[in-house]
């Protein structure tokens, strides 16, 4: 850097919050100024301006800095929390709102903020006489935000934030709890009582204070579990009716999957579809870089055409399928490529109504399923294998070649009819009921 260049940035944030930790708020802000003459848009530079003018108590200068700051970084929800708490000072409620809205839809699953924003939205909603938005954003904070019990527990919380997420965590379940016996009487108004015996269990599981789990302590369904099906952990995968049409098919599916290998087109992790999360909860093993990567048909029921059409014998064979079909959750099928020396780690999967079969189309000496305290299956090309993955599982590839496997997932072939049209109705509703934003 020559003499004539302006200092970076973060040089001169730096020496500003030196100057105000030491008292010399004016000149922490001239430094700020220049910094953002050289960047207008900086988030950093913009909250500390106005932090200073919040301290000089000009909230009417402080509040168009942080929005800026807001606009250019709406992800960070911590700084969303600082721009909504001087709006809500200020009673302006519904742009407090709206802040906390756009920002929880961008922020990261992992960001430890979003609980504590769950909560401040279900407020502002109350506050604004939306009673069933606010139980949908309590639900979001109290049941599904993986760090609410911990903060809740922090000695250090304030006391009426201890008291707004007790508040909030019991009108979360009472409102939940009164939303399924709700969806479960139009259930059995439709489908009849006498058919739906599993369904009204599973509910009965999922109203209980904690949710009720199976006896099996390592079958922990994230989300919705039906008793009474058989507690299997691998299957028989001829019980799916169309096992044999998809084993029949293994030539064409695997010369395609070896295809699109060998062609080194960049194929996305598997992690990059779930934005927050890390890659060291999920990859281990001897790889100095683990990879785990899924060429997509669907995911989450979305249609990925392209990738239909980059191998249309597979794509044939899926669409001729009774496949499992949620709105908004599955079917949920890729090409799955493990890479040399990977593990993927021990987790749970989501529901028990719905089974994961592998076709097995390139499998390299070393490779396993591994159910925990249960038992292992190597994969063996072509042979299909069926298994309920709300059990606890890994995958590893101890070898130096990549396994390749079509994964996808299918009902449960255990459940009747009715109760597969039952279950997509009760998982559509509490989709809508999660729907928070």
């Amino acid at each position: 850097m020559t003499g004539t260049e302006p200092p970076p940035i973060d040089d001169l944030l730096d020496r500003a919050r030196a100057l105000v930790a030491d008292g010399q708020s004016l000149q922490a802000e001239s430094l700020c100024l220049r910094a953002m003459q050289m960047r207008p848009d900086d988030p950093a530079v913009l909250v500390l301006l106005a932090d200073l003018a919040a301290a000089r108590g000009e909230p009417e200068r402080a509040l168009p800095l942080l929005g800026r700051a807001h606009a250019a970084a709406p992800a960070q929800v911590g700084l969303a929390l600082k721009l909504v708490r001087m709006l809500w000072a200020a009673g302006e409620l519904g742009p407090a709102q709206a802040v906390l809205q756009t920002s929880l839809a961008r922020a990261p699953r992992a960001d430890p903020d979003t609980g504590f924003a769950w909560l401040l939205l279900g407020e502002l909603r109350r506050l604004r006489g939306d009673e069933a938005g606010c139980a949908r954003a309590w639900h979001q904070g109290t049941a599904r935000d993986a760090g609410f019990r911990e903060w809740l527990a922090d000695p250090s919380l304030p006391a009426p934030m201890r008291e707004l997420g007790l508040r909030a965590a019991e009108s979360a379940r009472l409102h939940r709890r009164e939303f399924l016996h709700q969806a479960q009487a139009q259930l059995r108004a439709e489908f009849g009582a006498a058919a739906l015996a599993r369904i009204d269990e599973a509910v009965r599981v999922m109203t209980e204070d904690p949710p009720g789990m199976p006896p099996h302590p390592r079958q922990r369904p994230k989300f919705l579990w039906v008793p009474g099906l058989p507690d299997t952990p691998f299957l028989d995968p001829y019980l799916v009716p169309w096992a044999a049409r998809l084993r029949d098919a293994f030539p064409d599916i695997r010369r395609e999957a070896l295809e699109l290998h060998e062609s080194r087109e960049p194929i996305p992790s598997f992690i990059d579809f779930d934005p927050g999360e890390r890659m060291g909860e999920y990859l281990g093993g001897l790889s100095e870089k683990p990879a785990w990567d899924a060429f997509f048909f669907f995911r989450r029921g979305q249609r990925f055409d392209d990738n239909h059409r980059r191998c249309p014998v597979t794509s044939a064979v899926l669409e001729s399928l009774d496949l499992f079909r949620m709105p908004g959750q599955a079917p949920e099928i890729c090409f799955s490529y493990l890479a040399p020396n990977t593990t993927i780690m021990p987790h749970h999967g989501v529901s028990n109504i719905r089974l994961v079969m592998h076709l097995p189309l390139r499998v390299p000496p070393d490779c396993e399923l591994r159910l925990v305290d249960i038992g292992a299956h190597r994969w063996r090309e072509g042979e299909l294998l069926l298994f309920d993955d709300t059990y606890l599982h890994e995958a590893s590839n101890r070898s130096d070649a990549t396994r390749i496997v079509l994964l996808m997932d299918c009902w449960n072939p255990h459940l009747s009819a009715t109760e597969r049209a039952a279950l997509t109705l009760l998982v559509e509703a509490i989709g809508q009921f999660e729907q928070a934003l």
